[in-house]
């Protein structure tokens, strides 16, 4: 039976938008016949055309919510101006709380049922019942909790600048390991990986048995 695997572009806030590196990576996936899991912040969902959209989801790609939290302000990307927390109520970045997030999504169309944060952990986009992680390339997907949201998990091993060929090897290696109640997942940055990068990783995962699929179906198929 195939392998299950995830791709996870997550498309960082400020100023590291880059709509042709995204469609590039989206591009790499879908011509070998797999289909994407994207998560976009707001201002990052509205710098994409509307009909490039509705044509990813259209023809299968998972499209959910990438969310840098108050707390992650100080990373390079910075915090996406959205935040529960009482702090960045009255900060003067702010851009409001998660529902706000949540709701400038889905007026650009992205109903977000996937979502990845960079938080404190009580942030979270009420319409998405699953999450990909940091952590190991392999996971069982697992119950997480968010303040009072319940989410199936899953972890994902990053793809770094010039890393394709180590990346490759291991996600193939793990690909050959993965149990039945297992999923594999691999995550990228649409701003600094190219299609070439992530191809090296997808062929030899197609190689050892994975098939490219949304992050909701491979959860489906893991489950018990």
């Amino acid at each position: 039976m195939p392998v299950p695997l995830v791709v996870w572009i997550h498309c960082e806030p400020g100023d590291r938008v880059s709509i042709a590196g995204l469609a590039a990576l989206v591009g790499a996936v879908a011509a070998r016949g797999g289909h994407a899991t994207i998560g976009l912040s707001p201002a990052y969902a509205a710098a994409v055309a509307p009909s490039l959209l509705a044509s990813w989801a259209a023809t299968g790609h998972q499209i959910g919510a990438h969310h840098h939290g108050y707390f992650a302000r100080d990373l390079p990307a910075g915090w996406d101006g959205y935040s529960d927390t009482g702090a960045a109520a009255v900060h003067p970045d702010t851009r409001g709380g998660m529902a706000d997030f949540a709701n400038r999504l889905a007026g650009v169309g992205v109903f977000a049922d996937v979502a990845s944060v960079a938080s404190a952990g009580f942030d979270w986009v009420a319409s998405a019942t699953h999450e990909v992680t940091g952590g190991a390339a392999r996971s069982a997907p697992m119950p997480a909790t968010h303040g009072t949201y319940l989410v199936t998990q899953i972890t994902s091993a990053p793809l770094g600048v010039g890393q394709s060929a180590t990346v490759a090897a291991h996600i193939a290696s793990e690909v050959a390991l993965c149990l039945p109640s297992q999923v594999v997942c691999v995550a990228c940055h649409a701003h600094e990986i190219s299609a070439g990068e992530l191809g090296v990783v997808l062929d030899a995962a197609i190689a050892a048995g994975a098939v490219i699929v949304r992050a909701a179906q491979a959860i489906a198929e893991a489950a018990p």
